[in-house]
């Protein structure tokens, strides 16, 4: 799908690329094979360079770089390329400062396995195995989960990068992961999920390193991995979503997966004597 894109060429918006498509140049060869320029001379001259290049780094697999050329508001259209070696990544973390704070966990869903990874156990392993994939999908993983990674990693991450949050905004839904999800009909209730959150998955992890207690930990586990599970659903639902502005919808339209099972459980004992202590100290 990214092929059929002409928004990276200068001064060309949906309009224009819409004209494209009518005109039966619905690709970037059909364009430089095209026998008349389809375009204004300046916009043709620049558009030659362009999709030259962005053929070349087509053909050598050299997604990081074309996606540094691509809008980030079309970086969708990679995914359906690119599925096959995505991973749908999220990080827990015992604060938001990324100066004093560090990473407990970081959960990968590449759509077949599930791959956790946990502060004191594995996590280095990390820095290995996400580059056996060429697209990273994340929710608001531009402003925090990938910054932080390199941080804390001292490491960079150049991988090509869909940012759910921002490709859900186009669709009109905005608010955080958890709101969206809600209105896409999926309840974290059904996995004793309802009462954890953000704030709740830095008390288990609390409380994993002050007890040592494997309950806590596998409940932030559960939370963690129910995150990449559900964005896979949200990328899927985002993406035919989107096509279906295009002349491509039958061709690339793609049926949603079934959700695999979350193989860690949440402690609602624990996590409701967890929500009692801090309101009793609250109190």
């Amino acid at each position: 799908m990214i092929t059929h894109t002409f928004s990276h060429i200068k001064g060309i918006g949906e309009k224009q690329e819409q004209k494209l498509w009518q005109q039966g140049i619905t690709d970037w060869q059909a364009y430089l094979s095209h026998a008349e320029a389809p375009l204004s001379t300046k916009k043709h001259t620049e558009a030659i360079s362009v999709l030259q290049r962005s053929l070349a780094l087509h053909k050598a697999g050299n997604w990081p770089k074309l996606a540094t050329l691509i809008p980030s508001k079309q970086h969708w259209r990679l995914f359906h390329g690119l599925r096959q070696t995505v991973a749908y990544l999220d990080i827990e973390t015992t604060g938001l400062s990324m100066d004093f704070s560090e990473i407990s966990t970081i959960s990968i869903y590449d759509g077949d396995n599930i791959f956790i990874y946990v502060n004191g156990e594995n996590l280095e392993q990390f820095e290995d195995d996400i580059f056996n994939y060429a697209l990273l999908i994340t929710f608001n993983g531009r402003s925090f989960d990938v910054p932080f990674i390199e941080r804390y990693f001292r490491m960079k991450l150049p991988h090509a990068h869909i940012d759910l949050m921002h490709v859900l905004r186009q669709l009109g839904y905005k608010g955080g992961l958890k709101k969206i999800e809600k209105e896409q009909g999926i309840d974290r209730r059904d996995h004793s999920l309802g009462e954890v959150d953000g704030i709740m998955a830095v008390y288990l992890w609390q409380e994993y390193q002050k007890t040592g207690n494997r309950r806590a930990l596998d409940s932030l586990l559960a939370y963690n991995i129910a995150d990449v599970i559900n964005l896979e659903y949200l990328m899927f639902f985002a993406h035919n979503r989107l096509i279906e502005t295009t002349p491509f919808a039958d061709q690339f339209r793609l049926s949603v997966p079934q959700p695999p099972e979350i193989p860690y459980k949440v402690d609602r004992v624990l996590v409701q004597g967890i929500l009692d202590d801090r309101l009793n100290f609250s109190a």
